[in-house]
């Protein structure tokens, strides 16, 4: 009998076991939307300084540099990289860093990391970061 009312108990405790919290890992597919006038040129390095996206050139009005990851949650257009430059053709652009605390020269209003509202969502887990004229006319000298 005791047996018996320990299997209960084992089986009580193992039935009702709550989930922890974790998520399915699914894949996210991420590119580059450049609305502005002028090509775009994107490098990427990863934590080791190591240089994991090579001058990906996005000619005006045109959609590039596309990556795809898999995780449990959005993390933007990180594609192997924990820093991004983007740069126009002028030498002007923006460098978004992870690494770094206030980094000054990233984008004002959008990051390209982790901040689901700074892309479009083009659905089933597709989604777009637009560089648009504006930010080519407020781009910063680039060091």
């Amino acid at each position: 009998m005791k047996t018996y009312i320990y299997f209960i108990i084992v089986f009580i405790i193992f039935v009702s076991c709550t989930d922890r919290g974790e998520r399915d890992e699914v894949k996210f597919n991420v590119n580059i939307n450049n609305t502005s006038s002028e090509s775009l040129i994107i490098e990427g390095y990863a934590p080791n300084n190591d240089l994991v996206i090579n001058n990906i050139i996005i000619t005006s009005n045109s959609v590039g540099a596309g990556c795809n990851y898999t995780s449990e949650i959005f993390s933007g257009y990180i594609c192997g990289a924990d820093s991004l430059v983007f740069k126009f053709s002028n030498g002007k652009g923006y460098i978004c860093d992870l690494r770094q605390s206030g980094n000054n020269l990233c984008f004002p209003n959008k990051t390209p990391f982790g901040d689901e509202q700074s892309f479009v969502n083009l659905g089933n887990r597709n989604y777009q970061f637009t560089i648009t004229e504006e930010d080519f006319t407020n781009a910063f000298d680039l060091p």
